[in-house]
């Protein structure tokens, strides 16, 4: 008896044994919660081995089909339809009330705002539950587009409304310049109703320099690597251009910072990003090279605009302008370059678009 009960040469210990009398497991102490578990653990592999019927554990009267069968629960309720009875559900699985108080209101708008500064799906300051109810759009991920679906959620908006298929296509600008070691951010534009600015590494502060009244910025004080800015009017920005002022941060990379923008609806848009490091263009391939005497020149375009594609010699001369006119966003843009009446030697294709420059060597062999 000593052996079958002793745990750890303490006494008095719990000793649970299954239906084959054999020693489950022993501890010195048991609380409710794990006694149950213990049961119900045993329960099942006497069921799963054909030696025990159906038990009503929680004494609620009902055997079959008990979805919640460790707590009384007589009547059954499932609001979630998740198989689990309202009374011992920790999660209500109610998108949109993410503190589960079977309301949507401004709390949850604050709570799923909390949860995009602190990391979204990654945030470790809140809860499953939390972050499962707080993805309104159902990507598994958590952004400004959520928060835009809940305070339309709030005001009672019908988000299956029809709207202009253009507005989908219309971009969101955001022009990055630096000074007094400060970074500012300009957007423009019509459409958008939120916008969120992950700037991948620690800032002092985020500001509004010149708020329109109507917008809002959200931020986590002491640890800011990104924004959220958003109107509880749904109100899209319209034609107020307003900058964002990132304190001390003249020196960030701007190539490693990256926007959510969404319509009204909590649509996403696409950003369009301009600053002195990023590239809106590319010249993606020059082939062959070398060669004699045609060559292709592949190339990309995030944002129209004005674009000069010319030859320079090692002189620094203009010998030869392949396109000078507006070329529009794509991404396999291709213009030959007959190079027949050039002597052998190196070339220097260059791309000059949105006040930036890119530069590519060719070599023509003859």
């Amino acid at each position: 008896m000593f052996n079958l009960y002793n745990s750890q040469n303490g006494f008095p210990s719990f000793a649970f044994v299954d239906h084959n009398m054999t020693v489950y497991q022993k501890s010195n102490s048991a609380g409710t919660y794990s006694t149950k578990l213990r049961i119900q653990e045993m329960l099942d592999a006497c069921i799963a081995d054909g030696l025990c019927g159906s038990v009503d554990i929680d004494n609620d009267g009902i055997i079959d089909g008990d979805n919640c069968p460790n707590d009384y629960n007589p009547n059954q309720e499932d609001g979630d339809n998740d198989g689990i009875g309202d009374a011992c559900d920790d999660c209500l699985n109610n998108v949109g009330d993410v503190n589960d108080d079977m309301t949507i209101d401004i709390l949850d708008i604050v709570t799923t705002v909390n949860i995009v500064l602190t990391g979204g799906v990654n945030s470790t300051d809140f809860t499953e539950c939390q972050k499962t109810d707080a993805d309104m759009t159902g990507d598994g991920t958590i952004n400004i587009l959520d928060v835009i679906q809940i305070i339309n959620a709030v005001l009672g908006n019908n988000l299956s409304l029809s709207f202009d298929s253009s507005v989908k296509s219309e971009y969101v600008e955001i022009e990055a310049t630096k000074k007094n070691g400060n970074l500012y951010l300009t957007v423009d534009s019509e459409y958008a109703a939120g916008l969120q600015i992950n700037f991948n590494d620690f800032v002092s502060d985020v500001n509004l320099v010149d708020n329109k009244g109507y917008l809002t910025l959200d931020k986590i004080d002491g640890k800011i690597d990104r924004c959220v800015i958003y109107s509880l009017e749904n109100r899209e920005f319209g034609n107020d251009t307003f900058t964002i002022e990132v304190e001390g941060a003249a020196k960030l990379d701007c190539n490693k910072i990256t926007a959510v923008a969404g319509d009204r609806f909590g649509t996403n848009m696409q950003v369009r990003f301009t600053a002195p490091e990023v590239r809106n263009f590319a010249i993606n391939s020059l082939y062959p090279n070398p060669f004699n005497p045609i060559t292709s020149i592949d190339y990309s375009v995030e944002k129209a605009g004005e674009l000069r594609l010319s030859v320079y010699n090692i002189l620094g001369q203009e010998v030869a302008v392949l396109y000078n006119g507006y070329q529009t966003e794509g991404e396999s843009f291709s213009v030959q370059w007959d190079a027949a009446s050039f002597s052998s030697g190196v070339y220097f294709v260059n791309m000059a678009m949105n006040g930036q420059i890119e530069t590519m060597k060719a070599v023509v062999v003859k």
